[in-house]
């Protein structure tokens, strides 16, 4: 698969560097070496970027294209943490501080480029500033609460509150207008995603879009979803005390 002619400038990608944490911020001459540094790299649709267990030699930044955050069991069973879309994490940071295997997967949804920044590079701006290293403290951070908050949820929280929460999460990604009557989420969603980002079965998941479907919260075909009420959706997303509703 052929790059995309505007990654093989540097300076479209020293701007998509520059606008994602942990390098929002960092000193454009740093930004600009990182962006030298950096490959364009197409993937195709269920290629896994990053790979469980592998030895990290480079952090990506995906500019082109939807990707998951997943872990995968011997049996086949999926789970879905994240799905980003382009500009809207580095992955591989937690690798890049400690050295150690990544601990997840993430695979393209469909044709995907990404920037592969060598963790070299990185290093070697880190060594040359280390005042920069608050900046990737602060992203390692965030990326503690947000899975805290998701362990919170798997364990209190009731089923039809999480997928609130999900889909409201989802459309918010997209920069959709939250005032609007309806939104739509820019992706596409299969239910079976749906099971695999809840923990849950594809029945289980099915049987939850039925329902929500049928209570006039959500619009979903083929994959593609709107949501048609959002003040009740936020009202069923708001989190309980002991997961009780």
């Amino acid at each position: 698969m052929a790059t995309p002619a505007r990654w093989a400038e540097a300076g479209s990608r020293a701007c998509a560097i520059a606008a994602v944490p942990p390098f929002m911020g960092w000193p454009a001459e740093a930004v600009r070496r990182l962006a030298e540094a950096s490959r364009p790299s197409k993937h195709r649709r269920g290629q896994a970027i990053l790979s469980r267990g592998n030895r990290l030699h480079a952090v990506h930044l995906v500019v082109e294209g939807t990707v998951h955050v997943s872990l995968s069991a011997a049996g086949g069973r999926t789970v879905v943490f994240a799905i980003a879309r382009p500009g809207a994490a580095l992955f591989g940071v937690g690798s890049l501080v400690d050295g150690s295997p990544m601990s997840n997967d993430v695979v393209a949804d469909e044709p995907v480029t990404s920037l592969a920044i060598p963790v070299a590079a990185v290093r070697a701006e880190l060594a040359r500033t280390p005042e920069l290293w608050e900046s990737i403290a602060r992203e390692i951070t965030s990326r503690a609460r947000f899975t805290v908050d998701q362990l919170s949820d798997f364990l209190f929280e009731p089923l039809r509150s999480r997928v609130a929460r999900l889909l409201l999460a989802l459309a918010a990604s997209t920069g959709a207008d939250q005032d609007d009557e309806t939104v739509s989420i820019g992706l596409r969603l299969p239910q079976e995603r749906i099971g695999e980002m809840l923990g849950v079965s594809r029945q289980t998941a099915a049987a939850l879009v039925r329902e929500m479907v049928h209570d006039g919260l959500v619009q979903w075909r083929y994959g593609g979803v709107t949501l048609l009420d959002l003040p009740r959706l936020r009202s069923i997303a708001e989190p309980t005390a002991h997961g009780t509703r």
